[in-house]
């Protein structure tokens, strides 16, 4: 006889929802306001997906590429293309929607530094939109 099939765990999301802090009060005279960087939830989510496609990546495989489509409540009328090789990885998101491509312009630069942060191996990372 066979055993009975277990139940498959289930999938924590890659995020926890904090509601964001209050505003900042003004700075006293002659002080600067410290600029801190907001880390929306679809930035990490993307970062956790791609670098899990990394990691299980079979080492003999030198080079493949996939296109993604994207959350359309998040990022409407968007496609990624992604492309990894051993030493690069490339990110071309292709959109039609104008506050897509204004919200991922303003991401760029935070989503290459979480990607270098969370693979496991140091790769070149470009990001380009279109």
């Amino acid at each position: 006889m066979s055993e009975p099939a277990q139940p498959v765990a289930a999938v924590e999301p890659a995020w926890t929802w904090v509601p964001p802090p209050d505003p900042p009060t003004e700075p006293a005279a002659g002080e600067e306001r410290a600029i801190e960087p907001h880390i929306d939830p679809w930035t990490s989510d993307l970062v956790h997906v791609i670098a899990t496609l990394c990691a299980r990546t079979d080492p003999a495989i030198e080079a493949w590429t996939v296109t993604l489509p994207m959350d359309p409540r998040l990022l409407p009328q968007t496609e990624l293309q992604l492309s990894l090789s051993r030493h690069r990885i490339s990110l071309r998101f292709q959109t039609q929607s104008g506050p897509s491509l204004e919200l991922l312009s303003r991401h760029r630069s935070l989503l290459a530094a979480m990607l270098q942060q969370a693979l496991s191996q140091s790769r070149e990372i470009d990001i380009e939109l279109g």
